[in-house]
């Protein structure tokens, strides 16, 4: 159960615009209920902006989870990426630089460190393309 006082930061981040667009509850387009999605917008040669899907199938497990965070997506793309964690209030906690293969990828993140919460991690392709998942730290 949400603490009010819990909820109305969480709001009050995403009204001021510290995180990518919310989504709570269930997201009709990924099965895993109560993930944040970022879009992804590009101007193509008309110079109209479109969604570029360039990671799918993403899997963040255990969640909630307590030593190991497990990566796993398909990548449309073969570059060099950045995999961030990221605190309510956008802090960057970890960083990690990859290189994303096309097709599967698979990662761990060591999260024994972190203190029990709510988390983001931010899958970043050269500055342009990012994707967002949440994910909690349990003691």
């Amino acid at each position: 159960m949400v603490k009010t006082s819990t909820l109305t930061l969480i709001l009050t981040i995403f009204f001021f615009g510290i995180l990518p667009n919310p989504v709570l509850g269930n997201n009709e387009s990924n099965q895993y209920s109560g993930f944040m999605d970022s879009d992804t917008l590009i101007k193509n040669t008309s110079g109209q902006l479109s969604f570029v899907e360039f990671i799918s199938e993403i899997k963040l497990y255990p969640n909630p989870v307590k030593t190991q965070l497990k990566v796993s997506f398909q990548s449309k793309e073969s570059k060099a990426g950045v995999l961030r964690v990221r605190d309510l209030l956008g802090k960057v906690i970890k960083e990690k630089k990859v290189e994303l293969v096309r097709g599967n990828n698979a990662m761990t993140f060591t999260v024994d460190q972190l203190n029990p919460g709510v988390y983001f991690l931010e899958i970043n392709v050269r500055g342009e393309k990012k994707v967002v998942k949440r994910f909690i730290k349990k003691d």
